[in-house]
Formats: C-alpha cells, sequence, structure tokens
C-alpha cells in the first residue's frame, strides 16, 4: 500500500504470497527472464549484480572507464533478504525456482 523505499533493515509491512500474488510473480519472472535475454545478447555489455553494486568495496573498472569517473553508490544498504519481505518464504521460494525452471522448459506461464 502506498509507497516503501528502500532504507535497509527488514519492512513493517510484508507480502503474504496468495493467488493474486502467484500471477503478479510469474508475469514479473517471465518479464525478467525475458530481460536477461536480451541484455544477455549485448555485445560489450558491462555485466553488474545488483547486490554486487550495494557493497561498500564494489569495484568495476569496466563501469569507471565507461562513465570516465569513479561509480559507487552513495549509501550502500547491502544486499536484501528476500526471508525478510515474505511471510511464507518456503512456499515463495518453492514457486519461484518451479516458474522459472517453467520458463526455461518453454512452458506457458499464464
Amino acid at each position: 500500500r502506498g509507497t516503501w523505499r528502500r532504507e535497509g533493515g527488514v519492512p513493517a509491512q510484508r507480502l503474504r504470497l496468495d493467488e493474486t500474488g502467484r500471477r503478479h510473480l510469474r508475469r514479473n519472472l517471465a518479464y525478467l527472464r525475458t530481460s536477461l535475454g536480451l541484455l544477455a545478447a549485448v555485445p560489450e555489455a558491462i555485466r553488474l549484480d545488483y547486490e554486487d553494486l550495494c557493497s561498500p568495496d564494489f569495484a568495476s573498472p569496466e563501469l569507471d572507464a565507461f562513465f570516465g569517473r569513479s561509480i559507487r553508490l552513495a549509501r550502500p544498504l547491502g544486499a536484501t533478504r528476500a526471508e525478510d519481505y515474505v511471510e511464507n518464504y518456503d512456499a515463495f521460494e518453492r514457486f519461484v525456482h518451479e516458474c522459472w525452471a517453467g520458463l526455461e522448459d518453454g512452458a506457458p506461464q499464464a
């Protein structure tokens, strides 16, 4: 509800994966899978991992060279933990892995 900005730590509101959430998550995973495929095809792309970028000791010579300056987050907050955001995390994790495997196999994910 409303807006939420990540400030680190455990959020006050937590998601409980239900049927509506499953439908949204399926669509988001399909979008992510398609996007990753498109990005993987970009020649000479600079590969970054968000969690690495949030690390206080992050460094990427390729990224620095591309922008011509040192690129660092001003306030890296560290990686988030899905367990802190989802009440029924075990069911959430199983669902994500099953959907992702279905996308890899080309199975429909409607």
